[in-house]
């Protein structure tokens, strides 16, 4: 097994993981509003001092809220650390591996232990910074509204006009009416080419009338006689663009280039033992 060749390539694939993972990352493209210093510690000073006459309902929503503020305060410092440490410790690395693959090896167990101990503590940044990511893009709520599956706000359930949330959810979570990052890719929250085509050929139950502007429809609902949905005011008429998409395919691409880039860690910490063991390794005397 020639040990040098594959320290070089792992080497090399962790920076070429980490540059396209810092290309595509939320916080460090400003593709998200949280910026690391939100004030976690004010809201758990208010849930303490008020906790003794909160009901059950409103103490879970408190502690949701400080959990969600520490949990994305930690994402976006975990994100600089671990990136900016794998480019660093990955650049490193391939330095001295190719001075090991061309020098033979005179650099060896040097290259092994900074091998080694790069890859075992950019491997445990990178895995904390990991479970952030998909824990925060799966669980956390964004600030775009929730939206039925045809991006409108309100339904007609026979009586009145309805959203996608009930007060219950409300209940347990202050955020339910908010989307969660993992569904910012679906058409809802996003351009509708299909959409936007029945509405400008005035399909039915898709007129003009069908967008509200402020307020509750259910205020106005002779306005909306022939409607089923009720879409936000410009939803129709001056479609959305394809951000909310954007953010999220490229947060989920970093997620898939984060996981190969702790495969390449691994593998260099593994040979980078190896090589300071000389595991492997021909005996060599060098020519004087």
């Amino acid at each position: 097994m020639n040990n040098k060749l594959f320290f070089l390539i792992l080497s090399s694939a962790m920076i070429v993981f980490t540059i396209i993972s810092m290309c595509t990352v939320p916080h460090m493209n400003q593709n998200m509003c949280s910026n690391g210093i939100a004030n976690c510690q004010q809201l758990q000073d208010v849930y303490d001092a008020k906790k003794d006459s909160y009901d059950d309902n409103q103490k879970k929503r408190d502690k949701l809220a400080i959990n969600v503020c520490k949990r994305e305060n930690a994402m976006y410092n975990l994100e600089y650390t671990s990136l900016i440490f794998d480019a660093i410790a990955g650049s490193l690395c391939c330095i001295f591996g190719l001075l090991h693959y061309f020098t033979d090896k005179y650099f060896a167990k040097i290259t092994g232990i900074i091998g080694l101990a790069n890859g075992v503590i950019g491997f445990i940044f990178t895995i904390v910074y990991f479970g952030y990511s998909t824990y925060v893009f799966n669980n956390h709520h964004s600030a775009l509204e929730l939206r039925y599956d045809n991006g409108a706000l309100y339904k007609w359930d026979g009586s009145k006009y309805i959203k996608p949330w009930s007060s219950e959810d409300l209940a347990k979570d202050s955020l339910a009416d908010r989307a969660i990052y993992k569904d910012l890719g679906k058409k809802q929250y996003n351009y509708d080419s299909e959409l936007y085509k029945i509405y400008l050929e005035g399909g039915d139950h898709i007129s003009r009338t069908c967008n509200v502007q402020n307020g509750n429809p259910s205020s106005a609902a002779s306005i909306y006689n022939n409607c089923d949905y009720i879409w936000e005011g410009t939803f129709l008429s001056s479609p959305k663009d394809i951000f909310h998409k954007y953010l999220h395919d490229t947060w989920l691409t970093s997620i898939m280039f984060i996981a190969f880039t702790l495969i390449a860690e691994i593998g260099v910490a593994i040979f980078g033992l190896f090589l300071f063991l000389n595991k492997g390794e021909s005996s060599h005397v060098p020519i004087k």
